[in-house]
């Protein structure tokens, strides 16, 4: 059983795991709050203070032994404060490493149980260290696993005593699996099912005895002197470790963590939304995105002493795996890479740097959120308050949000700088709120130099107001021939329509709702429904329906009704699930188009590409070994077109503001632009060549499988290769033709959505569907 292949599961349900992947709980707020010593002893100044409060923490990430490099960014790792005073840190591929400095210098330790396991290509679940050097393992499969155990999830639980001598956990309930082990002060061993039963386990004679049962499966666990802290999906448990049962519920820890976190507490590809450790008596520490925060059991506040907005905490793409609290009110966090952070703090410096920038953008935007934390580490004076219009927690909706702002910015306090995403943008420029950016462009040159033709595409009038950070390109995807036949929207419906035919039942496109269809279609062309003065183009949007109408009406007439309707109903229920969905993520990336077509679940798909990586990877190696699949690029009614993402500009004011300016370039530097991040690929040319090479190269997840199988009886395991430079070639070739910004006003195309699916469904007319939305559009341009 190899660590990284998927389990039998759809080709639909596979992408929504990459999706939970991408970006689940690392998203939120929007202004942090103030932080405190670490003590509570004394209360930073209020922003507008005349004296600067003074006193923060500062991070410092620990060097690791350069055997980390080789690491499994994501296999089970943790950390732990030896008796000694030592840091030790366990990882499954590396092994066990001591150091007596706090990570200044390192000493390997043997650790050839954790060796073995490795070697057996067993999947390892959780690691688990104790103060005594003792630790544990839960892990299944393996070469040498008998071949009952080889299909399915059958773990075995072990601990290790300080000597390296292994012991079996007596742990036998197949319905009721340990997912965490967990070591106490005093070294004793506990285990968690998932069905929530807690169990004390023997270390002598690994026999195991359940002393209380938790409200949901544990996620994570910390122990002060008194109570084993229990961090479950749905609350917080104390368990009173003296007198042997749950202490009274915690109400103040549990409202912070369930309005802080929101929905149920989990795991998150081996990382968690929330970890802790414990200080002095019974106090706890909590690490989570938003900061550190500091709680005594059965207290009254939860107070943040750190703001995560000004350390990793902060990083998207910086997730939790364990947390250590040291003397002296000092910290160790352990995140995916693995990687390790210090965290001290330091009374000489202001608790809220001076120099400060503001960004706003309607909603949260993950490449401003990596960006604000990258910057922010690099320069610890600066702060960078990141302003979100729409949070979807506080009620607030568009129209407010963009009154909000708008008032700001008419009261010449507008932010810096405005990511345009959703907002009126021309608007914007007309009345002058936009600086010119073309002369802070052309500094962007040799390393930082973008794509010309890219930036090109956003220049109006010789000037350029603002520039996306990442892109996305639509491509098409089917047997060769009928992708060469796809010149425009026209040809995809006549495409649709004779693979109908040839495959009178089941799915063609696999595009079954009709705002499926609508905003597909629409990735290459919803750029041409408005006009240069802002007006609808009648004619292009009465064609984009009528083509949409034929291409849904030949998609559903394969379907048994009772079917289409049972599935129409399980993704709109699922998109209501599921807070940021889009159909892009849903069902609109080449991913998933070309897993279905692999799968014979479809014949043609519409979607993007936003990287290599779980991307443009899979269709490339799909091409490479399926006679019936290839690729191009979707012409739609925009040919050459490709989608922008995060369009930021800077407010007029700011444009003699150096540290927008410096904020700016930062978006398209290359220790940004070489990240995989979610918005695309990048703009920054030196950035979009180096993903030709495979950056795990090397290491124990340079590469990956998927494997799935469908009810029609076809099955699939591919292992995912990089991307040849054939196909590097081919996808910069689109890349380089490329000439129109595919991109419309949101609130045209959530018309189009709503009033458009009406037509497809044939409630109402083509024309009467265009004349509702020139309507409905030539109301809200007017505002």
């Amino acid at each position: 059983m190899k660590k990284k292949g998927f389990r039998q599961i759809t080709a639909w349900l596979m992408l929504m795991l990459l999706v939970f992947a991408g970006g689940c709980g690392k998203g939120g707020g929007t202004t942090p709050e103030t932080t405190s010593p670490p003590s509570g002893s004394g209360e930073a100044g209020e922003e507008g203070d005349k004296e600067q409060s003074m006193g923060r923490y500062l991070e410092y990430q620990i060097e690791l032994p350069e055997e980390f490099e080789y690491a499994d960014s994501w296999g089970a790792s943790a950390v732990q404060l030896l008796e000694s005073g030592e840091i030790a840190l366990l990882n499954e591929s590396v092994g066990l490493y001591v150091s007596a400095d706090k990570g200044e210098t390192w000493e390997a330790r043997s650790a050839s149980w954790l060796t073995e396991l490795s070697a057996k290509e067993a999947y390892i679940s959780n690691l688990a260290l104790a103060p005594d050097g003792s630790a544990a393992a839960i892990y299944a499969g393996g070469v040498d696993a008998p071949e009952d155990e080889k299909e399915g999830y059958h773990p075995k639980y072990i601990y290790v005593d300080s000597e390296g001598t292994q012991k079996p956990i007596q742990y036998t309930d197949d319905g009721d699996n340990l997912n965490v082990l967990s070591f106490g002060k005093d070294s004793s061993l506990y285990g968690f099912s998932m069905g929530g039963s807690v169990y004390e386990i023997n270390r002598e004679d690994g026999s195991v005895q359940e002393i209380c049962k938790a409200d949901g499966m544990t996620d994570y666990v910390c122990f002060t002197e008194k109570y084993m802290v229990i961090l479950t999906t749905r609350t917080v448990e104390l368990y009173d470790l003296e007198a042997k049962t749950l202490a009274d519920k915690d109400e103040v820890i549990q409202s912070f963590i369930s309005e802080e976190v929101g929905g149920e507490v989990g795991s998150n590809s081996g990382s968690h939304s929330v970890v802790m450790a414990s200080g002095e008596e019974d106090v706890i520490y909590l690490a989570l995105e938003k900061g550190l925060y500091r709680h005594v059991a059965g207290g009254t506040v939860v107070e943040q002493i750190a703001d995560g907005s000004m350390n990793s905490l902060g990083d998207p793409q910086m997730y939790l795996q364990g947390m250590i609290a040291l003397p002296e009110d000092e910290f160790i966090i352990l995140y995916n890479g693995p990687k390790l952070c210090h965290y001290v703090y330091d009374a000489s410096v202001p608790s809220v740097p001076e120099e400060q920038l503001t960004i706003y953008s309607l909603e949260d935007e993950y490449t401003i959120r990596q960006a604000v934390s990258l910057y922010q580490k690099k320069n610890p004076g600066v702060y960078i308050r990141y302003e979100v219009g729409m949070t979807g927690d506080d009620g607030v909706v568009r129209e407010d949000a963009i009154k909000n702002l708008n008032t700001k910015i008419m009261s010449g306090s507008g932010p810096d700088l405005i990511v345009l995403n959703g907002l009126p943008e021309q608007s914007y420029k007309e009345k002058g709120i936009l600086a010119d950016l073309t002369e802070l462009e052309k500094g962007l040159t040799g390393e930082n130099a973008l794509f010309p033709n890219l930036v090109d595409a956003f220049r109006e009038g010789g000037k350029l107001y603002s520039l996306p950070v990442r892109f996305r390109l639509p491509l098409v995807v089917g047997d060769p021939d009928t992708v060469k036949g796809i010149t425009d929207l026209a040809s995809v419906a006549d495409a649709v329509e004779r693979l109908r035919q040839e495959h009178p039942q089941g799915a063609i496109t696999r595009q079954i709702t009709e705002e499926q269809v609508l905003y597909t279609l629409g990735l290459s062309c919803s750029g041409a429904w408005l006009r240069e003065d802002g007006s609808i183009d009648e004619a292009k949007l009465t064609e984009f329906l009528t083509q949409a109408k034929r291409i849904y009406e030949a998609e559903i007439a394969g379907w048994d009704q009772a079917e289409l309707k049972e599935m129409q109903e399980r993704i709109i229920s699922l998109w209501g699930q599921v807070d940021g969905l889009v159909w892009e993520d849903f069902s609109a990336s080449v991913f998933s188009v070309s897993v279905d077509i692999a799968m014979e679940d479809a014949y043609l798909g519409i979607g993007t590409s936003k990287g290599m990586n779980a991307d443009f990877n899979v269709v490339a190696t799909l091409t490479d070994q399926e006679s019936n699949i290839d690729y191009a690029p979707y012409p739609g009614q925009v040919p050459n077109s490709f989608v922008p993402d995060t369009c930021v500009g800077i407010y007029a004011n700011s444009i003699e503001n150096e540290l927008a300016l410096d904020f700016f370039r930062f978006l398209f530097d290359q220790e940004l632009q070489d990240l995989d991040l979610p918005g695309g690929m990048p703009m920054n040319m030196a950035s979009f060549e180096k993903q030709k090479i495979n950056p795990n190269e090397g290491k124990a997840n340079s590469s990956f499988s998927i494997g799935s199988s469908s009810e029609n009886g076809k099955s699939l395991s591919l292992e995912i290769l990089w991307v040849t430079d054939e196909h590097f070639q081919r996808i910069h070739d689109i890349v380089d033709a490329a000439d129109t910004a595919n991109r419309s006003d949101s609130i045209i195309e959530q018309t189009v959505q709503e009033i458009g699916s009406k037509a497809l469904s044939g409630s109402i007319s083509v024309e009467d569907a265009v004349k509702e939305i020139v309507k409905k559009a030539a109301i809200y341009l007017a505002e």
